[in-house]
């Protein structure tokens, strides 16, 4: 079970990390003329930070709830 998560954490970590250079990379260079500009548009970056918010809130709160079902009761 602590393999999975750690997996998935690992995942997740990931998914931020790209989402908060996407928009760190559009506020200080622009959007350039690539292929992913489409990707970098302030709507698309915006979306993916809220999907991300809102997944690593739910992680979290299921993560308190399992300790507490699991471990305290």
């Amino acid at each position: 079970m602590a393999a999975r998560t750690s997996v998935l954490t690992m995942a997740c970590a990931y998914w931020i990390e790209t989402q908060v250079a996407t928009a760190w990379r559009r506020g200080h260079h622009g959007v350039s003329a690539t292929s992913a500009e489409v990707m970098s548009h302030a709507p698309v970056v915006a979306a993916g930070l809220e999907a991300c918010s809102f997944f690593w809130t739910f992680f979290v709160a299921n993560g308190v709830v399992l300790f507490v079902l699991l471990y305290v009761l």
